[in-house]
């Protein structure tokens, strides 16, 4: 079996970068309402919806800081990801046909609430902190630093008997980088102290897995009547990596179909 390097690494899915920032979830929520707004409307209508009051109610200045926000911060990044059109000189933002946008899924992951949301999707957004969740979820006992860096270094390179210098690399990043962001965001419980670790059940990260781990049938009527055609790509759409914690495979495809 051909090994893997102990690098660190983040998410393989680019759309953990758009998804992990709240503003940029509800931008496209408010998309795929409307499929294209002004700056200025969409401005407005993240304003009121952040702070639960009508569109009319929002003050002009802090409709025009929302708008600078999103066309500093997060509209470059949707269009970098292919997931908006954005017209500078018309001042307008329209969604895209890409693949996520089609999932019914995709648009319920947009609409997970719940305290901490964003600091769950930050966690995810790390390979390694996604397969140590992995880890830890699979066995609800608590385990110690040392064992979970002797299992991820099985599961990342397929090593039964792992040098002391590799569990000793890993074990070094998980105290000081990944375990502190997983705790957090109270995704797991993790004494410093003892070294134990264990998985927290955290409702919205649960909720998320949830969305995420649902059957994509949104090829079965499109294809209705083509067998073959169905089941090649239905196993093809639904189809996940190896890492449970990942999004699915097609959400990174361009366009849909």
């Amino acid at each position: 079996m051909r090994t893997r390097t102990h690098t660190e690494r983040e998410t393989r899915n680019p759309l953990f970068t758009v998804l992990k920032t709240r503003r940029r979830r509800s931008i496209l929520r408010h998309l795929l309402d409307r499929t294209t707004l002004s700056e200025r409307e969409l401005a407005l209508a993240l304003a009121a919806t952040e702070r639960g009051i009508p569109t009319a109610d929002v003050p002009n200045e802090e409709a025009r800081d929302v708008r600078l926000d999103i066309r500093h911060s997060h509209l470059p990044v949707l269009e970098d990801h292919g997931l908006v059109t954005w017209e500078r000189k018309e001042e307008t933002v329209t969604a895209t046909d890409h693949a996520s946008l089609a999932d019914s899924r995709f648009h319920r992951l947009l609409g997970v609430e719940g305290d901490g949301v964003d600091d769950v999707l930050v966690s995810l957004s790390n390979e390694r902190r996604r397969l140590l969740l992995a880890i830890l979820r699979d066995d609800p006992a608590p385990s110690s630093v040392r064992e979970l860096a002797r299992e991820i270094v099985r599961r990342e390179t397929g090593e039964t008997s792992p040098s002391r210098a590799s569990l000793d690399e890993i074990a070094v990043t998980l105290t000081h980088t990944h375990l502190p962001t997983l705790s957090g965001a109270a995704v797991v419980d993790y004494d410093a102290e003892s070294g134990r670790v264990a998985y927290s059940e955290h409702p919205v990260l649960e909720e998320l897995l949830g969305v995420l781990r649902e059957p994509d049938d949104r090829l079965v009527d499109k294809l209705d009547g083509f067998l073959g055609g169905l089941l090649a790509s239905y196993r093809r759409a639904s189809e996940y990596t190896a890492d449970p914690f990942d999004l699915p495979n097609f959400w990174s495809e361009s366009h849909y179909g």
